[in-house]
């Protein structure tokens, strides 16, 4: 799982956004469940993961992007998430970064 995550963090980061394959949706962020973040494809794993990193950025004020600790927050929130299926991924982040 920790692969995935990794995988699907590295292909988010260095992807050409908006490409060919990308399918127009509305998503509700709030609403993801970690079992729903873990049965995703590797590339919306990514663009879930991205996106939250940026809200929660923009909550914070900060204009920085700490590569390695994106990873390895990804890693706790996939780590958590594995152990709490049911609870929305937004949820669990809240749970584990307090």
């Amino acid at each position: 799982m920790r692969k995935v995550l990794i995988a699907a963090l590295l292909a988010a980061t260095t992807a050409v956004p908006f490409t060919a394959s990308v399918r127009a949706e509305v998503i509700n962020m709030a609403a993801i469940t970690c079992k729903e973040l873990l049965e995703g494809k590797e590339d919306d794993i990514g663009t879930i993961l991205m996106w939250l990193h940026g809200y929660y950025a923009g909550r914070s004020n900060t204009t920085t992007l700490d590569t390695d600790g994106l990873t390895k927050d990804s890693e706790k929130i996939g780590k958590y998430c594995a152990e709490n299926p049911t609870i929305t991924v937004m949820q669990a982040i809240e749970r584990i970064f307090r």
